[in-house]
């Protein structure tokens, strides 16, 4: 552990903070250009612009073979941890994430494709908890288990709607190597010890949303944007929104017109009828008017509740 005075100094020290992150820098690009590593990056970018697996052999190779992924794994956290030992306030130049009990670092990434060292966490003493519902997106996934053990179901959605378990209940454990295709996924009803994987991860271009499914029954509780542009988008117009900028009104309605992510649209929508009624409602029943709009039905129940509450606003559209 870092001492707080050493910390402290190290936070008032420029110098010293960009010392260290070249350092480590210095000690990501050195991994990624060793022998074992570069003809995987090297495969990992044809795969992740359309190659198919035959034509990535060094990935699917290492993808194939628990001993080859291990000691892939190894390589990474002993060249990471040398350079953390010699500078212990340095940051890892890798993307990670840390969810609840998950953690996945982004060893190697490019345009579609992701190889990513993931962690789930052992679950406290004897306790279980319930798994009501999981995401399911349209991401293929190739993992090997390093070490740990768990126990859980594997369920998929087939044509993107009906839910399906296979093969019951299941056991994962050190060696395992599995293929996940789209829309499956993976749910845990115990671990027993921290399971490690290797996952190889491609995302199709462009990302259906991801979908989150009830497991008892199948009912979609919630629909998000797979696409982070979709994502900022629906932000945007959530802003525009709360920021009541009525000048924003013409681009707002202008979004929800227009082919795209749902969601964005039809978060613009309902900030186009709160900054402008008129507008706002006229542009609701050509959207509810229109069979071939994805947003159809939902507008035109809305516009069925509005009317209900608010008779005045079928002058708007008279005529």
């Amino acid at each position: 552990m870092v001492p707080c005075a050493e910390l402290s100094a190290f936070i008032a020290n420029r110098s010293a903070q960009v010392s260290a992150q070249r350092l480590m820098t210095r000690a990501a690009t050195a991994w990624r250009e060793c022998e074992d590593v570069a003809p995987v990056a090297k495969a990992l970018r044809d795969y992740g612009e359309g190659f198919p697996p035959d034509g990535c052999a060094a990935l699917f190779d290492l993808m194939s073979d628990p001993a080859k992924a291990e000691a892939f794994a190894s390589g990474f956290l002993t060249a990471m941890a040398a350079a953390m030992a010699e500078q212990p306030l340095g940051h890892p130049c890798f993307w990670h994430s840390i969810e609840g009990d998950f953690t996945a670092v982004h060893l190697l990434h490019s345009g579609q494709a992701t190889l990513s060292l993931v962690v789930v966490e052992a679950d406290p003493g004897s306790r279980t908890t319930p798994v009501v519902s999981a995401s399911f997106t349209a991401t293929e996934r190739h993992e090997i288990i390093l070490t740990g053990k768990a126990e859980g179901k594997i369920y998929s959605l087939e044509n993107r709607s009906n839910l399906r378990r296979n093969n019951g209940r299941k056991v994962f454990e050190k060696g395992q190597v599995l293929h996940l295709p789209a829309w499956t996924v993976r749910v845990f009803q115990r671990v027993s010890a921290p399971l490690v994987s290797l996952r190889l991860s491609h995302r199709p271009q462009p990302m259906p949303v991801t979908k989150q499914v009830r497991l008892s029954d199948g009912a979609v509780l919630h629909e998000a944007a797979g696409d982070p542009v979709d994502t900022r988008h629906e932000l945007m117009a959530a802003l525009l929104g709360e920021m009541q900028h009525e000048e924003a009104t013409p681009a707002l309605a202008a979004f929800a017109s227009r082919p795209g992510f749902s969601g964005a649209r039809w978060e613009a929508l309902r900030r186009t009828l709160a900054l402008d009624t008129e507008t706002g409602f006229r542009l609701l029943t050509r959207i509810a008017d229109d069979p071939d709009d994805p947003l159809a039905a939902d507008a035109y129940r809305l516009r069925g509740r509005l009317l209900e509450s608010h008779p005045v606003l079928a002058n708007l559209v008279e005529g």
